[in-house]
């Protein structure tokens, strides 16, 4: 009898059992004292971005986490992370936080299983990235830039990457109007930009991450105005010298001489070295009167086709002496047709003038100077299109005031056009 009613009371036991809709944990009956904690997260790391943090961790052996919660702000905060570990990959469960602002955080990482349990904690400091830091970037700097053909390609050389950068995009208009993107990797120290519209800006963007992993890049972005003058690509030699019968001065002619690369480089007074490098060639011009009354004398070439000039540089002989050109102006002839003697000066502009004797005060300029030849630059806005053009000596460094205004002697002559 009294087996009977043992196997009854155990049948009620199990059918309450079964009644019950909660999990039971079956470790919670344990010895008297004894806590149970869950599996705690393993690997815990973070990726910062801007105003916001990434929060990843690996789920141990325990099969029965369920959640987890991670608390900050002295656990005035907290996001809850529900978990089904089949829809994780490799057992890792991730976060991302939003609505951090740019500071350092303390969290406190807790898993649960579904038995309410919860696990010792796991600390992580993390950093989320904001305006502050956006301040502080600088762009990728240009160093310099060419033109390096016809269609208006631009060859740029980079200066050194910035530190914590990881690429620039140059984001320019090209010649039929469409918006280009390039980008260029810390490591590259040039870039060609293909038939660049000179006259937009380009667009720099140089990007950061400011951590290795960090969840969001970070722009520093500028507008990069390109010089005219640097854009100048030099004409194809030979020209051809264009004499107006009638009113131009006499000349030594000999014209060759102008475009084969070779003027002085070697400035001396006393030695003839310079002479050499240049071949010992020159073009002279003479006093355009015959009497020694002119007030300027003047050589006309022709470049061949109708161009905008934006450089000029006289290829030098006489070292700053005799008659080497100290004041020499830049003329363009927009008129219609070759120009004739009975136009004179007429329809001819002056584009620029220099006067090396401004900026020859010791002989050590003289020396630094003389092999860069006198050079002439154009106000890219208001200069024409021409064929010709008149290289005009105002005054020479000939001391005797009978030559001083009427000859000029050079070596070589280089035009650079406008995009």
């Amino acid at each position: 009898m009294k087996n009977i009613i043992r196997l009854y009371c155990i049948m009620v036991m199990l059918s309450c059992l079964g009644a019950c809709t909660d999990a039971i944990d079956p470790l919670q009956f344990g010895n008297s004292g004894e806590v149970r904690y869950a599996g705690k997260a393993k690997e815990a790391s973070y990726a910062g971005g801007e105003n916001r943090l990434k929060i990843e961790f690996l789920l141990g052996p325990d099969p029965n986490i369920s959640k987890a919660i991670v608390f900050w702000n002295l656990r005035k905060d907290s996001v809850l992370i529900e978990i089904e570990r089949e829809n994780l990959q490799n057992n890792r469960v991730s976060t991302i936080i939003d609505n951090l602002p740019e500071n350092v955080y303390n969290f406190e990482i807790y898993t649960y299983d579904k038995y309410g349990n919860r696990s010792v904690p796991v600390y992580l400091t993390g950093r989320t990235f904001g305006s502050r830091y956006a301040t502080i970037l600088n762009n990728r700097k240009i160093a310099d830039y060419e033109v390096v053909d016809e269609r208006g390609d631009i060859k740029i050389l980079w200066a050194d990457s910035v530190l914590s950068s990881f690429q620039t995009k140059v984001v320019y208009e090209n010649n039929m109007g469409q918006e280009k993107t390039v980008i260029v990797g810390n490591k590259e120290n040039t870039v060609l930009l293909e038939a660049v519209n000179t006259e937009r800006n380009l667009k720099l963007i140089t990007q950061f991450l400011p951590e290795s992993a960090a969840l969001d890049t970070f722009q520093s972005i500028v507008d990069f105005a390109l010089d005219p003058l640097k854009l100048v690509m030099e004409l194809p030699k030979p020209y051809a010298a264009f004499f107006v019968d009638g009113f131009d001065p006499p000349n030594s002619g000999g014209f060759s001489v102008l475009w084969d690369g070779r003027w002085g480089k070697t400035f001396s007074q006393t030695e003839t070295s310079w002479a050499s490098e240049a071949g010992w060639g020159s073009v002279t011009v003479w006093d355009p009167t015959s009497d020694g009354t002119g007030d300027a004398t003047w050589l006309t070439l022709d470049l061949g086709s109708s161009v905008r000039v934006g450089r000029y540089r006289t290829g030098l002989y006489w070292p700053y002496y005799d008659y080497c050109p100290m004041k020499t102006e830049l003329w363009a002839y927009t008129g219609k047709e070759a120009p004739q003697a009975k136009d004179g000066w007429n329809n001819w502009v002056k584009i620029g003038e220099v006067d090396n004797s401004s900026f020859l005060k010791t002989e050590a300029d003289m020396v630094r100077e003389y092999p860069n030849g006198d050079n002439i630059y154009t106000d890219p806005a208001a200069v024409p299109s021409a064929r010709y053009y008149r290289v005009k000596c105002i005054e020479n460094w000939n001391s005797d005031p009978r030559y001083s205004k009427v000859s000029m002697s050079f070596s070589e002559v280089t035009f650079w056009k406008l995009p």
